[in-house]
Order: structure tokens, then C-alpha cells, then sequence
């Protein structure tokens, strides 16, 4: 079940049945907010590097030094993600 189920059964006024589907994910939705921070900021980063790439001010060498400092930010954020993983038995 996905959290947008959760969602769907909490407009479709089924107390027992988010209960339930609270209680089996519990350990993944404590990572919920972590995640949606996570997916937004790599988003930003994901338009910053396109934005570096058609940048026609910047050397290529400018160029590949920002892209580097991007690529040390990304493994900064994803770092916690095998940690989460392994939480859940993944």
C-alpha cells in the first residue's frame, strides 16, 4: 500500500483500515519527510547541474569544478539512504 493509499482511506473514512496500514508501515513512514526533503533537494540539484551544463559563460574547466562540488553535495544527501535501507531489511 502506498502512502497515497493511506491517504484514500483516510477520506473514505476507514479508521480501522489506516490503523492497520499505520501499524504494517510503520518503520517506513517514520522516513517519510526525510524522503520528500530529500527527492526536493535533488530536484534542485538535478536543475542547478542542467543549468551549469548550458551555461555559456563558464569554461569547461569552471564547468567541471562546479559539477564536482554538485556531485559531493548528492553523495552528502543520498548518504543516509543505504542506512535507511538497511533499517527497513532492504
Amino acid at each position: 500500500m502506498s502512502l497515497k493509499q493511506s491517504t484514500d482511506l483516510r477520506s473514505a473514512g476507514d479508521a480501522e483500515a489506516v490503523a492497520d496500514y499505520l501499524d504494517e508501515n510503520r518503520d517506513i513512514l517514520k522516513y517519510k519527510k526525510y524522503v520528500y526533503k530529500l527527492v526536493d533537494s535533488l530536484n534542485k540539484l538535478s536543475a542547478h547541474e542542467r543549468q551549469i551544463e548550458r551555461d555559456k559563460t563558464m569554461t569547461d574547466d569552471e564547468k567541471r569544478e562546479a559539477m564536482n562540488r554538485l556531485r559531493e553535495v548528492r553523495k552528502r544527501l543520498t548518504a543516509k539512504v543505504s542506512e535507511i535501507n538497511k533499517a527497513l531489511g532492504r
